[in-house]
């Protein structure tokens, strides 16, 4: 990460957000109008400057399309991947449910979990303990077996049951395997009151075409920190419009973030 300059003070000295500064979360705050957006414009384009790679997720679109339009004039030796969910003329894989290589996959869990329940303004696990353990044994399988949005409707079907049981048999953590079988010997009514809150919640993300190609995708997803790393940037527009809802939007928001 490099230190960017933002401009000058009152004494016209140079104003800069140093290497230790960026490692700490900024909120910018202003009235509608007043510049928010352009100011981090303005950094955006410090970062192309410098070569700092970088992504954006833009929930409004214009951002999105000012730094598109930027980088189309000014940015030509870099790799700038384009995830316009606003406009899907093309399809880029990202699989939010993909295993990172290190780590423990408890802890992947835990921040899919999260995420879900940031995206339906849901404070904290403790109000829905039966929502957040169903979707724990739903992303257990999907990150061991490294599966796409599109196969969580086995996950959540009654009838599917012969599917899970291939699934649940390749687990490596007993306890989930344990949970899973109990859940598979539930009659239909009582397995419905199991899952209805998590398939409530998964279902809009299902019936999004949108969605399901983009999260569908598999062998050549998107690494967010390898793209940083590396030095490349990705715009993310996630602008409502009549391939993606609001609400698909915050989840796919929360999902990267």
């Amino acid at each position: 990460m490099k230190s960017l300059h933002l401009g000058f003070d009152a004494r016209d000295k140079p104003l800069r957000l140093t290497i230790e500064d960026r490692k700490t979360h900024m909120h910018v705050i202003g009235s509608s109008g007043s510049g928010k957006s352009k100011f981090l414009e303005w950094m955006i384009r410090g970062d192309l400057r410098n070569c700092q790679g970088f992504a954006l997720l833009d929930p409004h679109g214009t951002l999105y399309h000012e730094v598109l339009q930027y980088s189309a004039h000014h940015v030509l030796d870099r790799e700038i991947i384009l995830l316009n969910l606003s406009q899907p003329t093309s399809v880029i894989g990202f699989n939010p449910f993909q295993r990172s290589g290190i780590g423990d996959v408890s802890v992947q869990v835990d921040r899919r979990i999260s995420a879900t329940m940031h995206a339906w303004d849901i404070p904290n696990t403790d109000q829905t303990p039966t929502l957040a353990r169903t979707l724990r044994l739903i992303y257990t399988v999907m990150l061991e077996m490294n599966l796409g949005l599109p196969q969580v409707a086995h996950l959540i079907d009654f009838n599917a049951g012969d599917i899970r049981n291939h699934l649940i048999d390749q687990l490596t953590t007993p306890l989930v395997q344990k949970e899973w079988r109990e859940l598979q010997s539930l009659r239909a009514r009582d397995w419905r009151d199991e899952t209805l809150s998590a398939k409530n919640r998964l279902f809009k993300f299902l019936t999004s075409p949108t969605l399901g190609r983009i999260m569908g995708v598999q062998g050549r997803t998107l690494d967010l920190q390898e793209i940083m790393d590396q030095g490349k940037v990705l715009l993310v527009n996630l602008a409502p419009s009549d391939y993606l809802s609001h609400e698909n939007g915050e989840g796919v928001w929360s999902f990267t973030g």
